[in-house]
């Protein structure tokens, strides 16, 4: 198991969904909140600092991997995008990929389960707001993709200045995973 110690995806010291219950109330509210998160999510020092050593086992490994969080999809999400990136899959395909979240996750019984603990984070939020806070939609990926592309220019640039992914790393990458 590889880990970063504290908190990877608060937008101050909170889990993301924690800090968002205080502000939201619609599914409009929670669908803002979590564009927002994914504006900046690329940037969290611990969260950098988890896909560091993410990328790292990667090279070094070659064996499967398991990737979660609260909800298993946003830090997950755009780890399992990066690393689809390196890998060479195509953006429509790895977004589709994040896309299938709603289907291999059960979206149904995800809701079911985290309404509980979502809502008790914050009173007032409709049932709609705990389905869009715990939903994936291609918005969040594309946000989190234009974040970065408007800083680095390209996710390669960014992968290599932030997450110290270089051209050796990648092949090292590819060389375990793809066949």
């Amino acid at each position: 198991m590889i880990f970063a110690p504290g908190e990877t995806a608060g937008l101050k010291a909170a889990a993301a969904h924690e800090e968002a219950a205080g502000e939201v109330r619609s599914a409009d509210d929670a669908r803002r909140v979590m564009v927002r998160l994914y504006e900046h999510m690329a940037w969290r020092p611990v969260l950098v600092e988890t896909f560091k050593l993410y990328f790292a086992a990667m090279e070094e490994s070659g064996q499967p991997s398991l990737l979660h969080c609260f909800a298993g999809k946003d830090r997950t999400g755009l780890a399992a995008d990066l690393l689809h990136h390196v890998l060479g899959v195509h953006p429509d395909d790895a977004m589709a990929d994040y896309l299938l979240t709603h289907e291999a996750a059960n979206i149904e019984r995800r809701v079911a389960a985290g309404t509980h603990a979502v809502k008790g984070m914050g009173s007032g939020m409709s049932d709609d707001a705990v389905r869009a806070l715990l939903s994936v939609r291609a918005q969040y990926l594309e946000t989190a993709r234009a974040a970065i592309a408007a800083r680095h220019g390209l996710i390669d640039a960014y992968l290599l200045e932030v997450l110290e992914v270089d051209p050796a790393r990648v092949a090292a990458i590819r060389a375990n995973y793809l066949v």
